[in-house]
């Protein structure tokens, strides 16, 4: 669903000409006995070696960098004056790594205030800018997710697709803060889970799919129980969306786990809905 920051793999590639022999063809049968090595050339990877651009990037301290007004800007009563103080930190803060050397707990704290905010325009930018945050300190941002994942999931019950789409891909970029979705993690997420609004539950679990395919590393054995134990009663939610949702959950946990693994995990199900799962 993400657009960037993906494990980037080696990549290689074989000269197609290193797979020709360049051995003379001649219509003499007696070249089959021919005692001659054969000449067919030595293959060999020239392929350059992709390094990951955050690594390689020099660290960055915005502090410094943030403009002087920012603070007031972004709690003043006109929506335009926090449109323009989140367009003008946006290009300060989206660079490819953030030092985490410093403190950002006041910015994080006044961009997710923004996140709430009552104006579409503004919610949109501050999502960017929390995703510009997430991105740029990838696992330094683990002090700051909360409040993040938070606001973020409590403005998911916007409907207007837009909101919908910067919110998702803000949440996706804190899955570099997030070594595991083990219980701790889980327990987090519980209150969204169980939220009066069901776009709030269906966007949580949504998220909860995204973020095991697009782990560094599969979800363990006792990690996919403790999924499958905070999302199987939503598959009895009275909402459709919400029950979509869960399903393609589920789903990814079977896909991991296989048949003979998940089945354990399944048993409170009933086939119509084990069969939605495997669709």
């Amino acid at each position: 669903y993400l657009r960037s920051q993906r494990p980037l793999e080696l990549l290689e590639s074989i000269d197609s000409s290193a797979l020709i022999d360049d051995t003379p063809i001649s219509d003499d049968s007696s070249m089959s006995q021919s005692s001659e090595p054969s000449h067919t050339k030595e293959v060999v990877n020239t392929a350059p070696v992709v390094k990951d651009a955050y690594e390689m990037a020099e660290s960055v301290d915005i502090n410094s960098k943030l403009p002087s007004s920012l603070y007031d800007s972004l709690s003043s009563s006109s929506w335009k004056d926090r449109k323009e103080a989140l367009e003008s930190l946006l290009p300060v803060i989206r660079v490819p790594k953030i030092s985490d050397n410093s403190r950002y707990g006041e910015l994080v704290d006044a961009i997710c205030k923004r996140v709430c905010d009552v104006n579409v325009l503004v919610v949109i930018l501050a999502a960017n800018c929390l995703e510009a945050l997430a991105n740029g300190m990838r696992s330094g941002f683990g002090p700051y997710r909360s409040s993040a994942i938070a606001a973020l999931l409590e403005k998911a019950k916007e409907k207007k697709q837009n909101v919908v789409d910067a919110i998702r891909s803000s949440l996706d970029s804190l899955r570099f803060s997030i070594s595991s979705i083990n219980e701790n993690f889980l327990e987090e997420l519980t209150s969204f889970l169980t939220h009066k609004n069901p776009s709030v539950r269906s966007e949580t679990l949504l998220w909860i799919s995204r973020l095991m395919q697009s782990a560094h590393q599969s979800p363990n054995k006792k990690d996919c129980k403790s999924i499958v134990d905070s999302v199987i009663p939503a598959m009895d939610d009275g909402t459709t969306e919400v029950r979509e949702s869960a399903a393609i959950c589920l789903a990814c946990i079977h896909k991991f786990l296989g048949e003979a693994g998940s089945s354990p995990l399944f048993e409170k199900l009933d086939k119509i809905k084990l069969n939605k799962i495997k669709e």
